[in-house]
């Protein structure tokens, strides 16, 4: 069974304060289902729609740059497959050990 990991400090990382409780409830969830599936981070367009506002909670995570839309320019991070996804940031380079 693969694990999830949210950092112990996430409760009070700005980025996480700033997004709001939807915002984190997808942004987890999200991950739980990317580390189910063996995702690398990848969060399929149609998972995000499944969910009431999903867009635009997504909008919010890219906001505060804990996701990523397609056409991003970090360089640390790759294009989300789905050309409708989304891809946590830094997902490869920290295992999002520290939520951020």
């Amino acid at each position: 069974m693969a694990f999830f990991n949210v950092d112990d400090h996430a409760h009070g990382h700005p980025k996480h304060r700033a997004v709001g409780l939807a915002a984190v409830g997808l942004w987890t969830l999200a991950g739980s289902y990317c580390r189910a599936y063996k995702l690398d981070g990848q969060v399929p367009g149609w998972y995000v729609t499944s969910w009431p506002n999903g867009r635009r909670t997504a909008s919010t995570l890219v906001g505060a740059k804990l996701w990523h839309s397609t056409g991003h320019d970090c360089p640390n991070c790759p294009q989300p497959d789905d050309p409708d996804g989304w891809i946590f940031h830094d997902w490869l380079e920290k295992g999002v050990k520290n939520g951020h």
